[in-house]
């Protein structure tokens, strides 16, 4: 990811890490291309915090399904080869149920 890029997304971060929402839309990803090769296999989401939604990839190769409640954690994310810088990611971890 371009160095700006990254700056500008984790400036967003504070306003969702630590937040609890739900998960509307959720997908298991198999197969990913290459730049999520090594993540493979993990969820994809559609999670709502109050009014806001946002697509966020799920902890692990943890299966997120739709109702899941979930909190916003950071991450380290997926490098494309061994060389590249390590990067961190806001995704979403379930919350066990009482």
């Amino acid at each position: 990811m371009h160095p700006a890029k990254y700056t500008r997304l984790n400036k967003q971060w504070k306003s969702f890490l630590g937040k609890t929402g739900q998960v509307v839309v959720s997908t298991y990803i198999r197969v990913a291309g290459s730049e999520h090769l090594r993540a493979a296999p993990y969820s994809l989401a559609i999670v709502a915090f109050g009014k806001n939604r946002k697509e966020l990839m799920g902890v692990g190769h943890q299966r997120l399904e739709i109702g899941d409640k979930v909190r916003c954690v950071l991450r380290k994310g997926s490098k494309k080869n061994d060389s590249d810088p390590l990067e961190y990611q806001l995704k979403v971890k379930k919350v066990k149920q009482a």
